[in-house]
């Protein structure tokens, strides 16, 4: 009596058991499926936020450049007109053959301090936007850069390219026009170097430039704590490209930007 009651009990136990694993079972992959959703869903809000994060950056790059080109036209326009006038009238009263000697030193002197103001403010506008790159392209603006550089003294400066006479988008052109003027700045400023080199070349989908020079250098790992490099990073990841800074002797960045 007993062997037949211990199967009967096997016969109600096993398929408990059996319901028991299969629930065990749909337990596990239900969590490891919420786990997988959850995971993916971070990710996704991660990229959208990266996404978000680059158009602001964008769109700020894009607002502060559309600000600079109007400040730059006003000073041409309007600032540079009203003392290249006032320099003509100083020099037509300057030609007074009745003035006294005393006068005449005067209008000198307020003449010279007008052609100052004219000077500085005419670099100030090439700065803030180089009239020359929206005309001409990135190339003969930088062919002009290392001509003013080379006849400062302080740096000897050169230029290779394989872009010739192709023009790019004007988020590209004033965006390598920004880095370079940032690294050209640094290295006057900071490294002690002699010599300086630019390298532009492009393929059917990207652009490279490398920017070297023979000075102190820095340490990669050191490079994100300066805020002109700072800068320059933020500019590239702006318009979907990356910047990095490598070891070696001098100084060597890189930036690669989508055409």
């Amino acid at each position: 009596m007993e062997e037949p009651q211990e199967i009967e009990l096997l016969g109600i136990v096993l398929p408990f058991l059996g319901i028991v694993f299969l629930i065990a079972l749909a337990v596990l992959y239900l969590n490891q499926y919420f786990q997988k959703q959850l995971t993916q869903q971070k990710v996704t809000e991660q990229e959208l936020k990266i996404a978000q994060q680059k158009k602001l950056l964008q769109t700020s790059i894009n607002v502060q450049e559309s600000e600079r080109k109007r400040i730059a036209s006003d000073l041409h326009d309007e600032l540079g007109a009203t003392l290249s006038i006032s320099r003509m009238h100083l020099m037509k009263l300057e030609q007074n053959p009745d003035m006294s000697a005393e006068l005449k030193s005067s209008i000198q002197n307020i003449r010279s301090v007008t052609e100052s103001a004219l000077t500085s403010m005419r670099r100030i506008s090439h700065e803030l936007m180089p009239a020359q790159l929206a005309s001409f392209g990135l190339v003969k603006t930088l062919q002009s850069v290392v001509n003013q550089v080379n006849e400062a003294g302080e740096l000897s400066l050169t230029l290779e390219e394989s872009l010739g006479e192709s023009r790019m988008s004007w988020e590209l052109e004033v965006g390598l026009y920004r880095m370079l003027m940032e690294l050209v700045h640094n290295t006057i400023k900071h490294s002690e170097a002699n010599e300086a080199h630019i390298s532009l070349k492009k393929t059917f989908n990207q652009l490279e430039m490398n920017y070297t020079d023979d000075g102190v250098g820095i340490i990669s790992k050191d490079a994100a704590d300066g805020l002109g490099l700072k800068s320059i990073e933020a500019r590239a990841n702006a318009i979907g490209g990356f910047f990095q800074v490598l070891d070696g002797v001098g100084f060597h960045a890189r930036v690669i930007l989508p055409t």
